[in-house]
């Protein structure tokens, strides 16, 4: 008896279920003198994100949400039914199946072995993850195809050159605004090193807790723990984007968020591995995506009573900050209901 050959199929020929098989691949640095730094011992923090930003008066940001545990990936799962599991017809600028799946036809070559930041976010995060879920959404949803992923053109943010890069999903420049949309931009994406934003780094980030990024008096303007300082630097850069969706990742783990109308809160999920299964990176990618867009059972920023304040936008450009960091002592506690989050997550 001979096997039958394995017949290859092409992503487009039933998209939810090549997304439920495109798992991310694990990441390889180089050795020698392009060696990144050393990762920290696993459970710890890095204590190397000395990101350039301080407390600010106009930074509303109060609160993060962490959803609890298992209620993103479950809401992740459902929404997969939207997406065909049938032949969509190829489209033009939608071919970039770079994350390989059994079966599945896809391109073969691997990414570089990145050094730093800038080159993880670009072959790791943009060119093989992002892709292959945006050619699934532009190949599934033709009202997308609008929207590309582009660098981040503030020049001010070169300080931090080294621990932050960030990517715009948004609509092209010649592309009509829809009615419902006031930003070109469709969600922004962090991307930190793993060495910078380690495991640990990242599970204090997406617990629930009174976020210590607005300056309040006179005293302790440079007092900023590590992990404010990424919220300080989201909420700043999200602000200035008009864009409430955003991804926060070191590629070995991701987080997907949203701010609240008033951007006093922010909902985050919890983080997921590179390797995840039951949602992959790639089918959480497509439900972030159109819930950015606002398609149908996208995720929805819960209602807060919160004062909306429309002048939020403008905010003064990021500065060159020469001062050295302090630590905050985070001791502020929060006493906001919950209904949905994870009060044992309290930070």
């Amino acid at each position: 008896m001979f096997a039958l050959p394995l017949v290859q199929r092409n992503p487009n020929d039933n998209l939810r279920d090549y997304a439920s098989k495109a798992i991310l691949p694990k990441i390889l640095f180089p050795t020698g003198a392009l060696a990144p730094p050393k990762m920290p011992e696993p459970g710890h923090k890095s204590h190397r994100n000395l990101l350039h930003v301080r407390k600010e008066e106009w930074r509303k940001l109060l609160i993060a949400l962490g959803l609890k545990p298992g209620v993103f990936r479950e809401a992740v799962m459902k929404w997969q039914k939207f997406l065909p599991n049938r032949h969509k017809p190829a489209v033009a600028d939608a071919s970039y199946w770079n994350v390989t799946a059994p079966s599945y036809t896809t391109n073969k070559s691997m990414p570089m072995k990145p050094h730093q930041v800038d080159l993880i976010a670009v072959t790791h995060v943009g060119d093989l993850a992002f892709a292959t879920a945006q050619s699934i959404i532009h190949t599934a949803f033709p009202e997308s195809q609008a929207y590309g992923l582009t660098p981040m053109e503030n020049k001010s943010h070169i300080m931090d050159r080294f621990l932050w890069n960030t990517m715009f999903w948004r609509r092209g420049e010649s592309a009509p605004t829809p009615s419902c949309r006031k930003s070109a931009v469709a969600m922004v994406i962090i991307t930190q090193p793993p060495w910078v934003l380690s495991p640990r780094d990242m599970e204090v980030f997406t617990k629930r807790r009174r976020v210590g990024v607005k300056m309040e008096g006179l005293q302790g303007r440079y007092s900023l723990k590590s992990n404010d300082k990424v919220w300080a630097k989201l909420w700043d850069t999200c602000s200035h984007a008009e864009c409430p969706f955003f991804v926060v990742t070191s590629y070995e783990e991701w987080v997907f968020g949203v701010f609240t109308e008033g951007w006093t809160r922010a909902v985050v999920s919890e983080p997921i591995k590179y390797d995840s299964t039951k949602p992959t990176v790639v089918q959480t990618l497509c439900y972030w995506m159109q819930s950015a867009l606002g398609g149908e059972g996208g995720f929805k920023a819960p209602a807060v009573l919160e004062t909306i304040d429309h002048n939020v936008h403008d905010i003064p450009e990021v500065r060159d900050l020469r001062e050295a960091p302090v630590e905050y002592d985070g001791s502020q506690q929060d006493s906001e209901s919950d209904f949905l989050m994870d009060r044992s997550s309290r930070g």
